[in-house]
């Protein structure tokens, strides 16, 4: 099944850095065992298959959105929580997480996670949180 990714993540796919996705409803499509079209372009006369992987296992994921009042500064602070299979991942994992995703930083992740988001991580190793 093809899998369909933005450019800037096909370096990191193809040196290792990016070890999974995250896909909102894809815990139905998506199976151990699956093999993984990865491209650009889908849909598109620009589509290109940039790689092939075999998926090893999804987990549920969940994104929640905070917001705290910082009492020594007096602003509110917005900052998110993220679940894999309904555990709440330490500050670490999420790191772990966000990096294993591609994500550059912090501001990266949020801004493609603006909001409380639910969906499936999906997985081409053996890595798993």
């Amino acid at each position: 099944m093809v899998l369909s990714f933005r450019p800037q993540f096909v370096p990191k796919i193809l040196d290792g850095t990016k070890i999974h996705t995250i896909r909102e409803n894809a815990g139905i499509r998506w199976k151990k065992g699956n093999l993984i079209n990865m491209a650009t372009g889908v849909r598109t006369p620009y589509y290109n298959e940039f790689s092939k992987r075999v998926c090893c296992g999804t987990q549920k994921l969940f994104i929640k959105w905070n917001t705290h009042f910082d009492f020594n500064t007096g602003e509110k602070i917005k900052d998110f929580e993220i679940y894999v299979d309904n555990k709440q991942l330490s500050r670490a994992g999420r790191i772990e997480l966000m990096n294993n995703d591609g994500f550059d930083s912090y501001t990266d992740f949020k801004n493609f996670f603006p909001e409380n988001f639910t969906g499936t991580i999906i997985h081409w190793t053996n890595k798993m949180y």
